[in-house]
């Protein structure tokens, strides 16, 4: 961003360097001033407009270059400032991409019309405040619609010592920004995620269901990169005919599968969240012991009309909830990305009213700049009360993977299937696990990966 953090009160024109032996001077703080800036023209019409526009720092360049400023072919820093750091994110992306010949990952908190093409962005000096929690929600929704799809806020907050349970409470909401990341200012009290019990376990939850859930992330980035959609979504988005969703602004999806609810209310234990109607919506939660590492079951069902719900939500716990008629792909967690990209994947389905389900994944190896190699799979799932099929379709494949496909889930299945086969080849009654309480089937140790064509039939 174009900064003068010297320029305190907005009226400095001309700054020139007043550290002699060196700035910042020794022993002193990196942010220490070193410029002395002055006022040499205050009729400057740039620099001293004949309106107000109540600049929360009142000067409009204040901590900034004047506006009277020059760049480049004379064009004022007036007419030009916000376009100041897009140009740098722009030559940023190109050095890099002609330096390594890689995706470059470049991050910045100035951002202007287009940002969102050549670089990711945070929402900037947040304070750790229940306020600045609940409205980051907002900014990310709002960043995603300016198509800035990878943005999050400070998680715990930049500006002031943190808490116990707001850091607890972030880290739930946080871990689900298109970026994480826990930053704070220079002399506030530590809040690494680490420091807290509470705030540890609350932070393995989140960010392991989150690195669970990568495959999907991931394909929706690529649905944002090719088409414009949207990651982070508010709710009305999805759900436009419902108009009990136009209100709600501490509730996300991602996509149009999955629905948050975290708690952003200091001391609350339980959300009264919103479900929108014409939906089935299943739980989702992380379980250790699971095949797939997660369990899924029916939750609310909102066939006839929306429904708000009462969460019960302890310090550590957050709600996840995925739509009916959606199919995410997953991954086991690990620590790192490079890491879980080595684990096996599953499907998840989890059936709508009408007994279907649809979904995709797009697959790469993370780094080519241009999108020449990659796995596209369109999943669709059918089924009735006593049997049912799921196909994936693979609609390109130039990628080459061995990446292994081992469980397919489906979710609303109200009675066992008694037998099925995947590509023909019949599975044992041990592939075939059953849940009666969470009305779902696991198909288990497929054997297959996730480039393969798929026809997987029951009943």
């Amino acid at each position: 961003e174009i900064a003068n953090f010297c320029n305190t009160d907005g009226t400095g024109q001309v700054c020139a360097n007043t550290a002699s032996s060196g700035c910042p001077a020794a022993g002193a703080s990196q942010t220490e001033c070193c410029l002395s800036c002055k006022t040499v023209d205050g009729s400057n019409s740039l620099d001293f407009p004949p309106y107000a526009i109540k600049n929360v720092y009142n000067k409009l360049s204040t901590k900034t270059m004047a506006m009277s400023g020059s760049h480049y072919g004379d064009i004022k820093v007036y007419d030009a400032h916000n376009l100041y750091g897009l140009s740098e994110q722009k030559a940023t992306n190109k050095a890099l991409v002609d330096t390594i010949g890689k995706r470059p990952f470049i991050l910045s908190r100035s951002s202007f019309i287009s940002t969102g093409v050549h670089s990711a962005k945070w929402t900037g000096d947040n304070g750790a405040t229940w306020n600045d929690l609940k409205s980051s929600i907002i900014s990310v929704v709002d960043f995603n619609m300016f198509g800035v799809p990878m943005i999050g806020a400070d998680i715990c907050g930049f500006i002031f010592d943190t808490t116990e349970e707001l850091c607890s409470r972030w880290i739930e909401v946080g871990a689900f920004y298109p970026f994480v990341r826990n930053h704070n200012t220079l002399g506030a009290a530590p809040q690494e995620l680490y420091l807290w019990d509470s705030v540890a376990e609350a932070s393995r939850n989140a960010l392991n269901m989150r690195y669970t859930l990568l495959p999907y992330l991931y394909t929706l980035f690529y649905n944002a990169n090719t088409a414009g959609d949207m990651v982070a979504r508010a709710l009305w988005m999805n759900f436009p005919e419902d108009a009990s969703t136009v209100g709600i602004d501490s509730q996300f999806m991602w996509g149009n599968a999955l629905l948050f609810s975290p708690v952003v209310t200091q001391g609350a234990t339980s959300v009264n969240a919103y479900f929108p109607a014409g939906q089935r919506w299943y739980s989702l939660q992380l379980n250790s012991s699971a095949v797939a590492g997660v369990t899924v079951a029916p939750a609310v069902d909102t066939t006839s009309k929306g429904v708000f719900k009462n969460l019960y939500t302890p310090l550590t716990a957050t709600n996840i909830h995925l739509r009916g008629g959606s199919v995410v792909p997953l991954q086991q967690a690990a620590m790192t990305t490079t890491l879980a990209r080595k684990t096996p994947f599953s499907l998840l389905a989890a059936l709508c009213p009408y007994g279907k389900a649809f979904g995709s994944l797009f697959l790469d190896d993370g780094e080519q700049v241009e999108l020449s190699s990659f796995l596209s799979v369109s999943y669709l799932v059918q089924a009735d009360s006593s049997s049912g099929s799921f196909t994936a379709t693979v609609n390109k494949n130039t990628y080459s993977t061995s990446a292994s496909l081992s469980n397919i889930i489906i979710a609303g299945i109200e009675n066992a299937p008694s037998s099925a086969s995947v590509n023909g080849r019949a599975l044992s009654s041990s592939q075939i696990l059953f849940d009666a309480a969470a009305s779902a089937v696991t198909f288990a140790e497929l054997g297959l990966t996730v480039s393969d064509t798929i026809v997987l039939t029951w009943k």
